[in-house]
């Protein structure tokens, strides 16, 4: 009875995101955000509102990380506190952990590719004082990559919690340079 109250919560924040939704979106519209993204956000809101019928929780979870994706290229059209790189690297991330929990190997093979394609766009941008975090980065990226072609989730799970731990330290070390 309690999860199926939770679930019906859900519901009501899902309909409370659809009208903040239609709030925010003319004002995307004006801040000439890509309709392309427009309409990724939209399709993720409605998989996950139709998603959400179900009780599932890994799948909500799966549709509920996909509105992360988009949210990036939003954040690009403002000034705000949020990194819209480190952003997408975290949803590539986490979508890895979600997907490992059921061991979709192929479906992880091409999350990490979309994960490196992004970290190859955001090393360049980083400045030289970000050096030991991009190492770091790069190595536990080579080292997740090792265990997803072992095929090992624990491994996975564990790789991935170490860069989320260095996208934190890295984006703190960009605030502390960016407040100096």
């Amino acid at each position: 009875k309690e999860a199926l109250e939770k679930f019906e919560t859900l519901k009501k924040d899902i309909a409370e995101l659809h009208s903040l939704w239609n709030n925010v979106e003319p004002n995307l519209i004006s801040a000439l955000a890509s309709q392309n993204s427009i309409n990724a956000f939209e399709d993720a809101l409605n998989t996950l509102t139709i998603s959400i019928e179900i009780p599932d929780v890994h799948r909500n979870l799966l549709s509920l990380i996909e509105l992360n994706k988009v949210l990036p290229d939003f954040y690009e059209l403002y000034d705000t506190k949020e990194n819209p790189d480190l952003d997408r690297l975290r949803y590539a991330i986490k979508k890895i952990i979600l997907v490992s929990e059921k061991e979709d190997y192929e479906k992880i093979e091409s999350v990490f590719d979309y994960l490196n394609s992004q970290w190859s766009k955001v090393k360049p941008k980083l400045k030289e004082d970000s050096l030991s975090y991009i190492n770091k980065f790069d190595f536990a990226l080579s080292d997740l990559k090792t265990a997803i072609d072992k095929k090992n989730k624990i491994i996975i799970n564990t790789k991935s919690i170490v860069i989320i731990k260095i996208l934190d330290e890295l984006e703190e070390s960009l605030e502390n340079s960016k407040n100096q």
